[in-house]
């Protein structure tokens, strides 16, 4: 593209002892275009995120998905029918509320699959707790096959008043296929080494 930057400059040579403003803009414009060009023609560099992370960054960002993961494994338990609290304050008597959503629900599935992804549990004991919630999910008091918005995790009734929430259920529905993405991954791999049967 140097006939550009030749033109370019011819243009600005032009228009400045007369006085065109326009000659000038457009002689700039040709010879900035080359290397304009190269720019938005550059081949995009995909990088993961992490890897813009130093290593304390790295190291704090794992330390504070610990402590979220040590949260769901304190209470998916059989106790709560491996469904999660809905919250926990430190500062009343009841630690934890004896309820959940299904965003919740959803919500422990993801945070089974982060804890298998960032290693701080076994594609065993993964699969084991996935298949706990699914089995939970499944027996849970529905209307027309849609869950209610609250169930009390240690009797899994729902909560009066009874209704359906269309946010908590489509919360309910992405998580739903991130966990059958992660499943067919994963039994596609056990199925082959034949380590897991289901």
């Amino acid at each position: 593209m140097a006939v550009n930057v030749l033109a370019g400059v011819i243009a600005i040579g032009f228009g400045l002892p007369k006085g065109s403003i326009f000659a000038v803009l457009l002689g700039i414009w040709w010879v900035w275009m080359p290397t304009i060009m190269w720019y938005i023609s550059q081949e995009i560099q995909k990088t993961k995120a992490i890897s813009q992370l130093n290593k304390e960054e790295k190291e704090y960002i794992l330390q504070i998905g610990k402590k979220t993961w040590d949260y769901f494994a304190t209470y998916l338990t059989e106790d709560n029918n491996y469904l999660i609290p809905d919250n926990y304050q430190e500062d009343r008597k009841e630690k934890i509320v004896p309820r959940t959503s299904s965003t919740n629900i959803g919500l422990s599935l993801l945070a089974v699959i982060s804890a298998y992804d960032l290693k701080y549990i076994s594609l065993e004991k993964a699969i084991d707790l996935i298949n706990k919630i699914i089995y939970t999910l499944e027996s849970l008091e529905k209307w027309n096959g849609h869950l209610y918005n609250w169930y009390n995790i240690r009797t899994k009734q729902p909560l009066n008043p009874r209704y359906i929430s269309t946010v908590d259920s489509g919360n309910l529905i992405g998580y739903l296929y991130v966990t059958k993405a992660f499943l067919e991954e994963h039994f596609y791999r056990s199925h082959r080494s034949h380590r897991f049967r289901v």
